[in-house]
């Protein structure tokens, strides 16, 4: 408790780095990894490992990631986002934020521009 003081003190002082209007507070989660999940036509495209920044190719995370989101589309019509995904202990899913506009320099950073690339460009086609 004592932390979060400091940190809303932050967040809400205008001249701070850290400034914003609002903060969301939640309990503490404990989980084994947070995923960076970019998806197109309800579909996942990419799958990166958040601070890792690393692509991961691991078709059964991939299909227990998309039958953990497909149920996400019946309450948003989201066609193309990131998600942030993390994993608990249990093996189970909890979805931390929902971007309709996600970043990517720190992947192409790591990784180059080559996958974003392929994903707008399907983005492009499907118009």
């Amino acid at each position: 408790e004592e932390s979060i003081v400091p940190a809303l003190k932050s967040i809400f002082n205008k001249e701070s780095k850290d400034y914003d209007y609002i903060a969301l507070v939640q309990e503490k989660i404990s989980f084994l990894k947070e995923y960076r999940i970019i998806i197109v036509d309800r579909k996942i495209e990419l799958i990166y490992e958040k601070n890792v920044f690393v692509e991961i190719n691991a078709d059964g995370l991939k299909s227990r990631l998309q039958e953990f989101i497909n149920p996400m589309f019946k309450l948003v019509n989201l066609q193309y986002g990131g998600l942030d995904i993390a994993e608990l202990v249990d093996g189970s899913f909890i979805l931390f934020e929902l971007n309709t506009a996600p970043r990517y320099a720190p992947f192409i950073n790591k990784n180059g521009n080559k996958k974003i690339v392929e994903i707008y460009t399907k983005i492009i086609k499907s118009l």
